[in-house]
């Protein structure tokens, strides 16, 4: 039996690893139908105090809007930025992402 995990619940494991050393996997499907894998990501968005909102600020956030900001760490060993989609992620440290929820 596959193991699941809640969309939710994958997007607050990877909220709480912000500023930490804790890496996960992660399996995506691409534009073009294909499937990615990433098996050292951490995430890169960390935590910014908001300001007072303008039109820039607010495009800036529109455009990143359902995406998971990330970075993965390269066969050199520097880590490349990398952002998906929420709705294209389908696994998250070896468990299937359930998108009902």
């Amino acid at each position: 039996m596959v193991m699941k995990i809640h969309l939710k619940d994958a997007m607050r494991q990877i909220q709480l690893s912000s500023g930490s050393q804790k890496t996960f996997a992660i399996t995506y499907q691409k534009k073009d139908g294909t499937y990615g894998e990433k098996d050292e990501c951490r995430n890169r968005s960390g935590y910014y105090s908001k300001g007072k909102s303008d039109l820039a600020s607010i495009k800036h956030e529109t455009k990143r809007a359902g995406k998971a900001i990330l970075e993965y760490r390269t066969r050199s060993g520097a880590w490349q930025p990398f952002e998906v989609f929420w709705c294209l992620m389908r696994t998250f440290d070896g468990r299937e992402i359930d998108h009902r929820f």
